[in-house]
Order: structure tokens, then C-alpha cells, then sequence
């Protein structure tokens, strides 16, 4: 997203959609529509999302996210040796974008991590629970050294107030990369869990 506008690139040609953000539709599908017709990469399905929870509309960041991380959209994105793939389909020129995969199931997971930590009523607590473990459980599976669902797994379990349990999942965590890359994120969750259990000394280390 450039400023407040997002940019869509049309499929086969050198031309783009632009969509200012604050004229997202209410309708989410409308944008699904068009991220599926134009073959738009994960990463803009997660820009969509992001742009519809910075205006405050949270059952379309999670309509995008869920239409994007389900078995349907994944046939687009998966990688050939993967049990979603699909060689019918016409688009498996983004097979093999793991990680932006995990980087979509994983923001829907943070968002029913969220809100079972909000959520006052029982049931609802239950079936945020749920879907965020699941989410998760998919994240880890299609990612194994990844980083980012053991920081997730580590989120849902301290909502859960398994402290020692997230403890321990951030500590597996501090030893993976993000998308290949060193990331200090999971030494900071840690050093922030255990400075908040007096242990000041490991915090700092």
C-alpha cells in the first residue's frame, strides 16, 4: 500500500487497478472477486485485509483472510509436491509462495487469538480458541522451520495462561529465521515474558 492507495495489477497486461483505501467496499467479496480475477499475489490479499482493519472493519479483514487461506485458494498457490496442489488449475505460477501462506493463516490466527482474549461469552471464547489453533497447526505444518507460527503458537498459549508452555515455544522460536532472515522478535517476546515473571536476569540476557 502506497500512501492510501493499493494497487492491483491486472493479469497479462502492464496495467493496474488502483483502490483507495478509504473506498474499499463494504462488501469484501467485491475485492475478492477482483483479487481472484486479476491472479493477485497472497501479498496483496494481505494488504486488502490489513487496509480493511486499519478502517476498523474487522468481519471483512477476516472474510478476506479466510477466502485466501482456504483449500480452494491455496490450489493457486501451493507447490506441486504439496496435497493441495492441483495441476488442473490455471494459475500455478505463485506454486511454491510458502510463506506468504503462512503469513496469511498466521494473521487469522492473531485475529481469533485477539479476540478469544477479548471475548466475554463462553462459546465464543471456545470457537476463537479453535480456529486460531488450527490455523496455527496448518502454519506450522507448511513451515516446520519458520518462525513466525512458533511465535504465533506462543501468543495463543499465553492467552491460554500456559505460561511455561509459551515460555518454552518462544525459546524453540528464538532459534528459527523469518522467511530466511534473522529476526529479533521472538528474544524480545521472550525477554518481555520473563522480565514480567521477575526473572531479570535471563531477560537480560
Amino acid at each position: 500500500m502506497q500512501g492510501q492507495t493499493i494497487y492491483i495489477p491486472v493479469v497479462s497486461t502492464d496495467d493496474v487497478v488502483s483502490v483507495d483505501v478509504t473506498d474499499l467496499p463494504v462488501d469484501a467479496d467485491e475485492m475478492i472477486e477482483l483479487l481472484v480475477n486479476e491472479s493477485a499475489p497472497l501479498s496483496l490479499w494481505i494488504e486488502v485485509a490489513k487496509a480493511y482493519l486499519t478502517l476498523g472493519r474487522h468481519e471483512q479483514y477476516e472474510r478476506v483472510l479466510e477466502f485466501g487461506s482456504s483449500p480452494e485458494t491455496e490450489q493457486f498457490f501451493c507447490h506441486p509436491k504439496d496435497p493441495s496442489y492441483n495441476p488442473g488449475m490455471p494459475n500455478n505460477y505463485y506454486q511454491g509462495v510458502e510463506y506468504e501462506r503462512i503469513q496469511v493463516l498466521c494473521s487469522l490466527a492473531d485475529y481469533h487469538t485477539n479476540s478469544f482474549k477479548e471475548e466475554s461469552n463462553t462459546q465464543k471464547c471456545i470457537v476463537s480458541m479453535e480456529k486460531a489453533s488450527g490455523l496455527i497447526a496448518r502454519a506450522q505444518k507448511l513451515g516446520k522451520a519458520e518462525q513466525l507460527p512458533r511465535l504465533m503458537d506462543a501468543q495463543l498459549t499465553l492467552a491460554r495462561g500456559d505460561v511455561e508452555t509459551a515460555r518454552r515455544s518462544l525459546e524453540d522460536a528464538v532459534g528459527l529465521k523469518d522467511n530466511g532472515r534473522q529476526n529479533i522478535a521472538a528474544r524480545l517476546a521472550l525477554a518481555n515474558l520473563l522480565f514480567v515473571q521477575t526473572k531479570y536476569g535471563p531477560a537480560l540476557e
